[in-house]
């Protein structure tokens, strides 16, 4: 998929761009399947790019897929960061207060 979408500029076909869109989004889902939010992040992106604003009246099922996977992939890959982040400077177990 990452050399397709390298060569994606030169799509000139609408057709075939929905096609390489619907390939983005396959190998984004199988991606984010295994937990790798960067990489399925790319795909969705990537998908989502060969598709015009306009296309949402066209192609809402795909767009609207590519969309809502994007966004759970940027929720997890910030989680990630910032849990990474906390863990670095923890100083010991965490224990909620609260209880």
């Amino acid at each position: 998929m990452n050399q397709l979408n390298r060569g994606a500029g030169l799509i000139t076909s609408r057709e075939e761009q929905e096609r390489v869109a619907e390939l983005n989004l396959l190998a984004g889902e199988r991606a984010k399947t295994s937990t790798a939010y960067a990489s399925a992040l790319t795909y969705f992106t990537a998908g989502r790019g060969l598709l015009t604003e306009n296309g949402w009246e066209q192609h809402y099922s795909l767009i609207f897929a590519l969309e809502f996977h994007r966004a759970e992939c940027e929720f997890f890959e910030q989680s990630t960061a910032r849990c990474r982040t906390t863990a670095r400077h923890a100083r010991e177990p965490y224990r909620d207060s609260r209880r």
